[in-house]
């Protein structure tokens, strides 16, 4: 049995500070030496971009989530809205 339990709820990662956290992610990873970078300010982009796909991807799968156990069960279906904006990022894939 491992030693920590992995909880949803021990970690969020809000929208809001993604661009501070990749900040400073790289200038901590940098200052130790582990990372080198020719410009800080790229660097701090691209991982900032990994966080928010991140975020993106989460919640993609949380609807998908949602809508299967509704197909399945009998709980509540996610907002017609939801729904919607689903559909809408599906056909801009497509």
């Amino acid at each position: 049995m491992p030693m920590y339990s992995y909880s949803p709820a021990e970690m969020r990662l809000y929208s809001g500070k993604v661009d501070t956290i990749a900040a400073e992610i790289i200038n901590k990873l940098s200052a130790d030496g582990d990372i080198e970078v020719a410009d800080v300010n790229e660097a701090c982009l691209d991982a900032a971009a990994v966080l928010k796909e991140y975020i993106r991807v989460d919640k993609e799968i949380t609807e998908r989530a949602k809508f299967a156990a509704c197909r399945t069960h009998t709980w509540a279906a996610p907002s017609a809205n939801s729904l919607t904006k689903k559909n809408l990022v599906s056909a801009k894939m497509a």
